[in-house]
């Protein structure tokens, strides 16, 4: 039953509450027939009620998705995750954005890279940065080479080192 659990919420509590109101029945029809003293009896059911919370803590906890990055940092599994395998596609920006290093919170004449807005069907539009300048056009559709996703708290932030062009944009 535990390894049921583990899958599904609406299971668990069905089970859980299902279970509940079997021990509550037993413990009423024992009392009744005076097998147990009613005294035991609110003991008894505080005892399975702590029981059954502790184990719906325990299973729900089991259950939750939870994305366990196994590196820190960029990595590919994350992009694969949110994209699938080989996505394709459209550029948004007409024009890149350069990103720039800044040291002391002052920006240098050092660029970090290359940044351009992308799209796909399902999807709000996103920023991917490059570590050199790409020439796409606008509505291009383009295959990432090397992606790579980063999450930070609520925020995913996407790196590629380049773009091999699909199909070839227009306005």
């Amino acid at each position: 039953m535990c390894f049921l659990l583990m899958y599904t919420n609406l299971s668990l509590n069905f089970i859980l509450v299902y279970t509940k109101s079997l021990v509550n029945q037993n413990i009423i029809d024992n009392v009744r027939d005076k097998k147990v003293p009613s005294s035991l009896h609110k003991n008894f059911l505080l005892e399975i009620s702590k029981i059954l919370g502790m184990l719906i803590m325990e299973v729900k906890h089991m259950s939750a998705f939870k994305y366990k990055n196994p590196v820190y940092g960029y990595n590919v599994a994350l992009f694969h995750e949110i994209f699938g395998e080989n996505p394709i596609f459209s550029s948004l920006s007409a024009e890149e954005e350069i990103k720039w290093v800044y040291k002391d919170d002052k920006r240098t004449d050092e660029v970090d890279g290359y940044s351009r807005y992308f799209i796909i069907p399902g999807q709000n539009p996103f920023l991917v940065k490059f570590p050199t300048s790409q020439e796409i056009e606008q509505f291009a559709e383009v295959e990432l080479v090397n992606p790579v996703a980063c999450k930070v708290k609520n925020n995913v932030y996407f790196k590629a080192e380049s773009v091999k062009i699909i199909k070839e944009g227009g306005k």
